[in-house]
């Protein structure tokens, strides 16, 4: 009942290569038709010159009459005040925010099954009630999902992290 999406600009889906303007116009347009929600993942790793770019992009987010989009982080300090920049920005362009979702959060050790925070401690929670967003997920970083998708066999993928976003997006 819903899908979501990358855009060409502020995605860090390094093997796919995302949607143009016109693809999401054109997908948005098509699942709009037929009652279906679309929201475009807003992937924030970026520098100030970056900034400049990201209010046209959510402008035309808006334009296009996307549903929302999930903002996807990482742990590092520095990304917290990228994240505070991003979501006051679409706050003030009325880029409705469904919530953030945090990659790279950790990884198990399968020898001891300790997890590890590699990039350091998760500030999630702190930075998600900063701004008033929903934690959707903390990702844990798991060698076996890309070797699967690698594969084309990402359905055998244990992608129960997923579950609380799947159900936020469809309602």
């Amino acid at each position: 009942d819903a899908v979501y999406i990358g855009g060409k600009a502020f995605s860090l889906r390094v093997a796919s290569s995302n949607f143009s303007y016109d693809e999401m116009e054109e997908g948005i347009n098509y699942a709009h038709k037929r009652g279906k929600k679309v929201y475009v993942a807003l992937n924030i790793i970026a520098h100030n010159k970056d900034f400049e770019n990201l209010r046209d992009y959510l402008e035309n987010l808006v334009n296009l009459k996307v549903d929302g989009i999930i903002v996807v982080t990482t742990p590092q300090d520095l990304v917290s005040m990228i994240v505070a920049k991003a979501v006051n920005m679409a706050k003030i362009m009325n880029v409705p925010i469904v919530g953030i979702v945090e990659n790279m959060s950790y990884f198990t050790c399968d020898e001891c099954s300790k997890k590890h925070y590699i990039f350091g401690e998760s500030k999630l929670q702190q930075v998600a009630a900063a701004h008033g967003l929903e934690v959707l997920a903390e990702l844990e970083i798991n060698p076996e999902t890309p070797a699967l998708a690698d594969k084309g066999m990402i359905e055998k993928a244990d992608l129960s992290a997923f579950d609380k976003v799947v159900s936020k997006l469809i309602g």
